[in-house]
């Protein structure tokens, strides 16, 4: 019991559950691996109008390849590219010239593992 105080703080652990309080660490399984945030680079520069450049940092990618996938804000898939040069030792380089001004969505993928990075174009 605290003596001058004007109440009791934290006595019983039935009344406040704070007190036997615990933290542990819990691993989801999501069934999907994303590619690390880290280890692909925004595009530069961005926005865009005559080209566009990303550069993977990690070479594991190079032996499955990286399928790259340009998307419209509607869904839309605008172009597909895949093999294994894609980005992994050079950057990839998006000629964006002849592409409308406006937002784009482009999936990187490799295996199971996949990544979403915006690119705006304006001319």
């Amino acid at each position: 019991v605290l003596s001058n105080a004007w109440a009791i703080y934290r006595t019983r652990e039935t009344e406040d559950l704070m007190i036997n309080a615990t933290v542990d660490t819990v691993n989801l399984i999501t069934g999907m691996d994303l590619l690390d945030d880290r280890s692909v680079s925004q595009f530069y520069p961005n926005p865009a109008s005559g080209i566009a450049c990303l550069q993977l940092q990690n070479t594991e990618y190079s032996a499955e390849g990286v399928s790259i996938e340009v998307f419209l804000p509607d869904g839309r898939c605008t172009l597909r590219r895949s093999g294994r040069d894609t980005g992994v030792i050079s950057p990839l380089v998006l000629d964006v010239s002849n592409w409308k001004s406006g937002l784009y969505f482009i999936r990187l993928t490799s295996g199971n593992q996949q990544v979403t990075r915006r690119l705006q174009v304006l001319h």
